[in-house]
């Protein structure tokens, strides 16, 4: 494939956004102390402060500023963070322990979550665990929930959830994401099921 210089250049921003972002999540959700961040108990700290630790410990940010952060963001098809007053948070994800502002709310009849197909054996008897993360992240739509597995495994499975049920039943759900990602500390096997295509 032959890409014009345009094209060329739209390619390489798109794949520094895509670095920085990452870089962001590492920094605000698995290890702020390693960029010198403090986040407050709800997973804030100023832009200025984030810009700052990612220019000092990661190689090839020196000449990094605030708006290249706000820029990503605003950017983002799917919505990892968010800016307030001059403050960034991660939305979800942590492994970090967070205190959040997250109120249960009443989730979509169906949730969907992918994950190896090594693994379910052990979620059929078990459930869904959040493992090393505050949460079980749950999506809307089986699309986005695929897109999320196929990063980290080769071999994914697609579970549907019963949302409803589990939610009548007690079971607390959490939403920060304008509705694409669900959170949960644990969905038992009764209300998981593999979704049949058609």
């Amino acid at each position: 494939m032959v890409l014009l210089y345009s094209q060329k250049l739209k390619v390489i921003s798109i794949m520094q956004n895509e670095n920085l972002s990452k870089i962001m999540s590492h920094a605000l959700r698995h290890r702020p102390e390693d960029y010198n961040l403090k986040l407050s108990d709800d997973g804030w700290v100023s832009i200025d402060e984030l810009v700052k630790g990612i220019r000092d410990k990661v190689s090839g940010y020196s000449n990094l500023v605030d708006q290249d952060i706000i820029d990503v963001v605003a950017k983002a098809i799917k919505k990892r963070h968010q800016i307030s007053s001059g403050r960034i948070r991660a939305l979800h994800g942590h492994s970090v322990e967070i205190g959040g502002d997250n109120m249960s709310a009443i989730p979509p009849g169906k949730l969907f979550h992918a994950t190896a197909q090594k693994y379910l054996k052990e979620i059929k008897v078990n459930g869904l665990n959040r493992m090393r993360r505050n949460y079980v992240h749950l999506s809307t739509h089986k699309q986005g929930a695929i897109e999320v597995a196929e990063k980290k495994y080769k071999r994914i499975v697609l579970l549907q959830i019963d949302a409803t049920m589990a939610s009548e039943d007690g079971i607390l759900f959490y939403n920060n994401d304008e509705n694409l990602t669900w959170l949960c500390d644990h969905v038992p096997s009764k209300y998981i099921s593999i979704p049949i295509e058609g």
